[in-house]
């Protein structure tokens, strides 16, 4: 948490111009996402929990495929693999993709 009243010159680095402005640090980045949604608790907190949730999520189902899609997210990035040893390696490096910063 910062005061941007207090602390121009960080609040000048990242070019904040209103309150709340809400960025979210990724461990091992310097370059933050902000927040660019609308100023509704509900609608922040959503965001936020996005930020935090998995990088890479298993959908098993067409309800689970289907409620996945129908979220407000911005980008999404499908893998097809098949359901066997084969794909360990493709799964891995898809997995390393997704949660690099």
């Amino acid at each position: 948490k910062v005061d941007a009243t207090k602390d121009g010159d960080l609040a000048k680095k990242f070019k904040v111009e209103g309150y709340p402005t809400i960025f979210f640090f990724s461990k091992g980045s310097s370059e933050p996402r902000q927040y660019k949604g609308a100023r509704k608790a509900d609608a922040m907190r959503s965001w936020i929990d996005a930020q935090l949730g998995p990088a890479v999520t298993d959908l098993t189902t067409k309800a689970e495929i289907d409620k996945f899609i129908a979220r407000d997210d911005k980008m999404l990035v499908v893998g097809y693999f098949l359901d066997d040893s084969s794909s360990d390696l493709a799964i891995a490096a898809f997995t390393g993709a997704a949660e690099k910063p």
